[in-house]
């Protein structure tokens, strides 16, 4: 791991989005893993759909990224 690359993030759900606190646009690009993040200044976190949830966790991982998750288990929906 590189010194610019940080040790934690924060994941969280709001609203059908995750929400990622951690660094810099720089840091966000290089662990992504391809996914689209827009930073969010009302909440002052980096902010995609949802659906990007495993691409993200796995991306934080290989960069050997500690995660404090506050994403809710997934539940079926019953229509």
């Amino acid at each position: 791991m590189s010194p610019t690359t940080p040790s934690q993030a924060v994941l969280s759900f709001d609203g059908g989005t995750i929400l990622l606190e951690v660094g810099s646009h720089p840091t966000v690009e290089r662990l992504s893993g391809g996914v689209p993040w827009v930073w969010d200044p009302r909440v002052g976190a980096w902010r995609s759909d949802a659906i990007e949830y495993p691409a993200t966790r796995r991306a934080l991982a290989e960069a050997g990224i500690a995660v404090e998750d506050h994403v809710p288990e997934w539940e079926p929906v019953r229509w």
